[in-house]
């Protein structure tokens, strides 16, 4: 009896512990998933971006191809080499290097600026120099590219990496596939890539160097491939954020526990799965920033934001989880939600202002969609919301049909709805795209303003797209607007909107209603009705 009364504790005793090792080692096993899955997004993300570089420089070359070296900073040269520019939203700058020199730029600027030797030739006859800081563009290093003509971009790292959204600490960058040689990288340090196992029949992957968790993701198109590197420690730590979960369902429910988890395991440690749990359990939701005229300081309207955090406390940028909602389909579930939230608060602003408005933002998907005006209209009607305090800002992260774009713009703007073209000059908004949709506003984006303090690269940047928008008659918002000296060169420029934490961080509908009364109550009564377009 006493050897049966052994046997029955130690399967008891088994029937408990299997159960909580494998709920730890489950734990572990999603904390792993869960950063390897964040550090190949980012990885996507900078490739994205660095491949519409690569296709700008490439265009670039080409364009200059018609005059040769001796005719490089003639007259006639130059003029295209600024047309190359206006043109190119990827790349600050276009000029031409000799003798480590460089002779001229579409910059402008006088005089033979010294750049450095080569750090390397690429496979393809490219010359690289990496960090240069330059006399036109101090306090700015930049990535110069030189074809074998003698052509050059310029291109800022800020205009890589700005989507990633983790801060200037996440290692990330590109590096030339067949050299193994880094192009471009941001945060601290960077990894020596010539004995990674990186199999060429394989376009993505991960691997383990030193303390960090790295994805690469290869170019289909160009002979490059971009990383990002995640600490180690980032695992532990969401390991013991939930691994007392895990413990109690272990101990609970034994066998039975496991075998859910091990399902949960297989079925939700991708963010489209998490993002759609999250979506039907209620954790995202919109907050607002004050659009303000910079001029008097009153707050006219507010861009609509959204904002995740999951159960377990963690926020999840937008910068991550709006590019995953358009690649999964989600793009439109996204929308909807925040179009009825913020519906809803809308009509609580207005009593605050009748002129006001709310910015949200759409993307070429929801374009797309032939029932999108149908619900929009509708939510409007059940509220007694005006079209015309609805702005929808288009947010272009994937290039489409611009044809089935235009016509769904001109079908939003016969309604009443306003409609601009958000983060401009980041994505695929260029000069072509912007003559093909006919709107109402340009939105500025935050790395342009920034670039403001930046010296004649940043603020030619920003001087550009006043220009484009004074040309056809639009509205300019700047966006990003943090320091009182980019306030007053916006303003001096005709650039009268704005938004940014120089005003306000972004806020929930009841703190918004709450500030608005303090900030209105000491600003001056003279906002121009209609809002006045850029001068």
């Amino acid at each position: 009896m006493r050897n049966d009364r052994t046997v029955s504790v130690l399967r008891d005793a088994c029937a408990l512990i299997i159960p909580i090792i494998a709920a730890v080692l489950l734990a572990y096993q999603l904390s792993f998933h869960d950063q390897r899955n964040r550090a190949q997004l980012i990885a996507d993300v900078v490739l994205n971006r660095s491949e519409h570089t690569t296709d700008q420089l490439a265009s670039a070359f080409q364009r200059m191809a018609v005059f040769e070296p001796a005719q490089a900073c003639s007259k006639e040269a130059m003029t295209l080499m600024r047309e190359v520019d206006l043109s190119s939203s990827l790349l600050q700058g276009v000029g031409f290097v000799a003798n480590n020199q460089l002779q001229c730029s579409s910059l402008g600027a006088a005089g033979l600026i010294e750049v450095g030797a080569p750090d390397y030739v690429s496979a393809t006859g490219a010359i690289i120099r990496r960090q240069r800081e330059l006399s036109i563009a101090p306090d700015t290093p930049l990535l110069l590219i030189t074809g074998q003509s003698g052509y050059s971009g310029l291109i800022h790292p800020a205009l890589i990496f700005s989507l990633i959204g983790e801060g200037d600490d996440l290692p990330a960058g590109t590096v030339s596939y067949s050299t193994r040689e880094t192009i471009l990288y941001s945060g601290p340090g960077t990894f020596d890539w010539s004995g990674a196992a990186m199999p060429a029949d394989q376009s993505a992957g991960t691997l383990v160097m030193g303390d960090r968790l790295l994805a690469w993701q290869r170019s289909s198109r160009w002979d490059q491939f971009a990383y990002a590197a995640i600490p180690l420690a980032a695992v532990s730590e969401e390991f013991l954020a939930s691994v007392g979960f895990y413990l109690a369902a272990g101990a609970v429910a034994g066998l039975a526990i496991l075998a859910a988890a091990r399902w949960l395991a297989a079925n939700q440690t991708s963010l489209p799965a998490l993002l759609r749990a999250g979506l039907a359990r209620g954790e995202l939701h919109t907050v607002y920033q004050p659009i303000v005229d910079m001029r008097t300081g009153r707050w006219l309207g507010a861009e609509v934001l959204t904002r995740w955090q999951r159960r377990s406390g963690e926020w999840i940028p937008p910068d991550v989880f709006v590019p995953i909602a358009e690649k999964h389909g989600l793009i439109r579930q996204l929308t909807r939600h925040v179009m009825v939230s913020c519906a809803d608060d809308l009509k609580m602003f207005i009593t605050m202002d009748p002129d006001f408005f709310v910015s949200i933002n759409i993307t070429s998907v929801d374009l797309q969609d032939h029932d999108f005006i149908k619900r929009l209209i509708a939510e409007c009607a059940k509220r007694g919301i005006e079209h015309r305090r609805v702005h929808l800002e288009i947010t272009e992260r994937v290039q489409v049909d611009t044809t089935l774009e235009a016509e769904t713009i001109k079908a939003l703007r016969e309604q009443g709805f306003e409609v601009g073209i958000d983060d401009f000059g980041i994505g695929y908004s260029n000069l072509a795209y912007l003559d093909t949709l006919k709107v109402d506003y340009l939105k500025i984006d935050k790395t342009f303003v920034a670039g403001i303090s930046n010296g004649m690269i940043g603020t030619a940047v920003v001087d550009h797209i006043i220009a484009l928008g004074a040309e056809r008659d639009l509205k300019v918002i700047a966006e990003g607007v943090e320091e009182e000296d980019q306030r007053a060169a916006l303003v001096s420029r005709g650039v009268w909107l704005g938004q940014g934490w120089l005003f306000a961080r972004p806020m929930s509908a009841a703190n918004f209603i709450a500030s608005y009364a303090k900030v209105m109550s000491t600003t001056p009564s003279e906002p121009p009705r209609p809002l006045a377009r850029v001068a």
